[in-house]
């Protein structure tokens, strides 16, 4: 690559980078919404899981005790504590990505991401999640974005922070 002169202005490179916060931060919110429906759906199915034998006639109630015994309870919590987890999850890519919207919150966001890795435990949302963190660790690592995110704690507007940068 050849060395390229300063920008008379005072402009640095990196708006490409920049840019693509935004659009970040809707992915991120969007991860979110997919892992609150993750979320929702275990807990649900948890509570079938626990109520499972309750609903089944005495007879076949009595023979699935006998040959299982608290497997549907156990599953039960087990599944639910997934789902809470995910919930928890989802919450802080929500939060994460209206953050990532005002240029706050660039290690938070990181984090969070990383963290939506645990969520591909259920392996709903596993592909987007780790495209998610690929994506968004190149974009946020970059120094251009640190840099943005330094400049909108000091204050600036979106317009000022784009503007510094080509």
């Amino acid at each position: 690559m050849l060395p390229t002169a300063p920008d008379p202005s005072g402009r640095q490179p990196g708006l490409g980078y920049i840019r693509q916060i935004q659009i970040l931060a809707i992915m991120t919110f969007i991860q979110g919404a997919l892992l609150s429906l993750m979320g929702i759906v275990c807990i649900a199915y948890a509570f079938l899981l626990a109520n499972m034998q309750a609903m089944m006639p005495p007879a076949e109630r009595a023979r699935m005790q006998a040959q299982s015994g608290p497997m549907f309870e156990v599953m039960g919590w087990v599944t639910g504590g997934v789902g809470a987890v995910v919930l928890i999850i989802a919450m802080l890519h929500i939060v994460a990505g209206y953050r990532s919207l005002k240029y706050r919150g660039r290690i938070f966001t990181m984090v969070v991401w990383l963290s939506g890795l645990l969520a591909s435990i259920t392996c709903y949302c596993a592909p987007t999640s780790i495209g998610l963190v690929i994506w968004g660790m190149i974009v946020f690592l970059n120094p251009a974005v640190a840099r943005a995110f330094e400049l909108a704690e000091a204050g600036e507007t979106r317009a000022q922070i784009e503007n510094k940068f080509y």
